[in-house]
């Protein structure tokens, strides 16, 4: 099904410097770091592509996946669970990319076609590399409490 301009809002079809993420980077994103940064992506676009509700949807629900997400990676760090989560978050991960990217794909490439640009992916990657680094260091300290309490 074809988005014609008409579905898109006026601003999209007249201003060419209106710029959003490709949707495809969003399963890259979500393989290398985590479902949140392409999550964070997707919203932003979603403003840009003219439904900002969407966008607030989005935000409500990573942060409400953000606790339990958390509370499943301190709970994976066991050695004897550590092999199995591996291929759980990265299969979660790659999921929820897709299903970012299959959503926006099409109003996308319409935004492209009429005049709208390429947003760049360095800012994005390099905050989801500091939100990468600040997990870990969370996990580590999680980690080095559990043996000075528990043994």
């Amino acid at each position: 099904m074809e988005i014609t301009p008409s579905e898109l809002p006026k601003e999209l079809r007249t201003t060419p410097e209106v710029s959003a993420w490709d949707p495809r980077c969003f399963v890259w994103m979500s393989l290398l770091f985590t479902f949140f940064p392409s999550m964070v992506m997707a919203a932003y676009n979603w403003e840009v592509l003219g439904q900002p509700e969407r966008k607030r949807r989005l935000f409500w629900l990573a942060a409400g996946i953000f606790p339990l997400w958390l509370a499943s990676a301190v709970l994976s760090v066991h050695p004897a669970s550590v092999a199995n989560s591996e291929f759980i978050f990265l299969g979660l991960n790659t999921f929820v990319g897709l299903i970012l990217s299959s959503q926006q794909v099409r109003a996308y490439s319409q935004l492209i076609k009429n005049g709208g640009s390429i947003r760049s992916r360095r800012k994005p990657v390099l905050l989801s590399v500091v939100f990468l680094v600040g997990v870990l260091i969370l996990l580590m300290i999680l980690m080095l409490l559990q043996d000075m309490y528990l043994g």
